[in-house]
């Protein structure tokens, strides 16, 4: 397994064993969109238990694959045997791989850890990992979409960072939309195109400014900053096909000048990807992290991007109406929403478990977890507030022998998504339930029974959401399970909670309808 008897090699093992099956079979290429859309944390942080991220031991191996690419082949399995050798030298104890990459008295390394990293990043951009021919390299690009709008990191404007002149004054200063932190040994990525039409000198222009790191615990919060390293890659998605407009890796250090770079405007039909890595700017700054570490005990990385003759993707799209599929809200600005069985989506953990549909209720998943289910459809609230929100709902407490808290709860929460591909979203809860004892218990060991539901709960929650300005919204249940979970199910039969929501009406809506 990746855990073993190592505090520090959970993500080796099981990434091995992945890419060791790739390599015998090329279409086995598992993961790799989620590995996409989380590649903001580091390639070490793997099973650090709920949310985004957990189980992620097994969807690095693409680290692997790059690794026999960058390096020579079988430089994976080196690193594979070298773990081995150190767990029967050491009585158990053994290395984590990025230190015995760092460490290697071979000189592994042709330059330092910081520029493999770097070149890592760049090369996931176009999911260029592949060493292994064309079947290989095919299956990884069949296998996810380069150019998938959930792995990008959604830019926002900003004031240009103390002392920065980088680019002159004709381009613009952008910054992360703090959705996905950057962490170290871990990559942002960003979707840019060309601004407006072609400048009289053909190029455009990039630049990043590294800033001071924010957030973290010691000991991470007391090392050293890491360096961002910034790489363009252009992909032409008609024909599958990679550029490498600037060769070299822009490296930027915290209180070092912006490093830039100027390139020729993309062609149309060319998407123009860039990565930013934060990585240790020193082999001596690199300390593994232990399994289980939360991101938020890691610092997240700062930076500022400046853009000349370009612009975040759709950035500048505004939406003309609403969403893809999205449901006007009602002039009255009451709105039913479907939400019986079929209509609650349970959301996949990478590490099993997870919420689950039982044909009768909701399972919010196991002991311990934290699990989203969506109600499957889009709203179009187009700048409308919302003002209140009903439901009802019964439940039923499993594993209730374990007594203590915390116990399981859930949230009704609404998510505001920004338009365009990448695009933020703001998060709003309209009801959080309190925490669950051990009855009405589930368990027949305890004197329950699978149908042994609550009385029904009727919710009526006043809120004040908006005005909603994203191309459109949603609705999701969060489950936080503590040491129990629980059964949701609808007031009377089923699990349709009968979801009403209230808009404030438009302007003169109200008094038409009053007449």
């Amino acid at each position: 397994g990746g855990h073993v008897d190592s505090p520090l090699v959970g993500y080796q093992w099981e990434a091995h064993a992945e890419y060791c099956t790739h390599l015998r079979r090329a279409t086995w290429a598992p993961h790799v969109p989620v590995f996409l859309r989380t590649a903001h944390l580091g390639i070490d942080m793997t099973q650090y238990g709920e949310g985004e991220g957990g189980g992620r031991q097994y969807i690095v191996w693409p680290f692997y694959c790059f690794l026999d690419r960058a390096l020579g082949r079988g430089t994976a399995h080196a690193l594979w045997h070298a773990d081995r050798r150190q767990r029967q030298a050491r009585e158990g104890a053994s290395l984590d791989m990025l230190s015995n990459l760092v460490g290697d008295r071979r000189a592994l390394l042709p330059a330092d850890l910081a520029t493999l990293l770097g070149e890592f990043a760049r090369a996931s951009l176009t999911l260029d990992w592949s060493h292994s021919g064309e079947a290989h390299a095919a299956a990884l690009l069949s296998a996810a979409d380069p150019l998938d709008g959930l792995r990008f990191t959604p830019l926002r404007q900003s004031e240009p960072p103390g002392g920065q002149g980088a680019g002159g004054g004709d381009g613009t200063w952008w910054c992360p939309d703090g959705s996905r932190p950057l962490k170290r040994c871990g990559f942002a990525c960003h979707r840019l195109e060309a601004l407006g039409a072609p400048p009289a000198d053909g190029d455009c222009e990039i630049a990043i400014s590294a800033l001071p790191p924010s957030g973290g615990a010691p000991p991470h919060s007391l090392a050293p900053p890491c360096d961002l390293l910034l790489g363009v890659a252009e992909f032409d998605p008609a024909t599958r096909t990679r550029h490498t407009p600037v060769a070299e890796l822009l490296r930027a250090t915290v209180g070092g000048a912006a490093a830039s770079a100027r390139f020729p405007r993309p062609r149309p039909g060319l998407a123009c990807l860039v990565s930013v890595c934060a990585a240790p700017a020193e082999h001596a700054d690199f300390t593994p992290l232990p399994w289980g570490a939360s991101p938020a005990s890691v610092p997240s990385a700062s930076y500022r991007l400046h853009l000349r003759h370009l612009t975040p993707h759709h950035a500048t799209a505004a939406p003309s109406g609403p969403g893809p599929g999205a449901i006007a809200v009602p002039a009255d600005g009451v709105m039913p929403v479907a939400s019986g069985l079929p209509r609650l989506k349970p959301r996949p953990r990478l590490s099993g478990g997870g919420a689950s549909g039982t044909g009768v209720d909701v399972r919010s998943g196991n002991p311990g977890e934290v699990n989203i289910v969506d109600v499957a459809g889009y709203i179009a609230g187009q700048g409308r507030t919302l003002v209140g929100v009903s439901f009802a709902y019964r439940y039923v407490v499993g594993f209730s022998g374990n007594a203590g808290a915390p116990g399981p709860k859930f949230a009704l929460q609404l998510v505001d998504q920004a338009a365009g591909e990448g695009g933020g979203e703001s998060v709003h809860t309209l009801f959080q339930s309190p925490e669950a004892g051990c009855t009405p218990s589930w368990d027949r060991a305890t004197g329950g029974s699978p149908t042994n539901y609550s009385a029904p709960v009727a919710v009526q929650e006043w809120c004040n959401a908006g005005p909603l300005r994203g191309e459109r919204q949603s609705l999701r249940l969060v489950f936080t399970n503590g040491r129990r979970n629980i059964h949701l199910a609808g007031a009377v039969s089923g699990c349709d909670l009968g979801i009403t929501l209230v808009f404030e009406p438009r302007a003169g809506e109200a008094q038409a309808g009053d007449k």
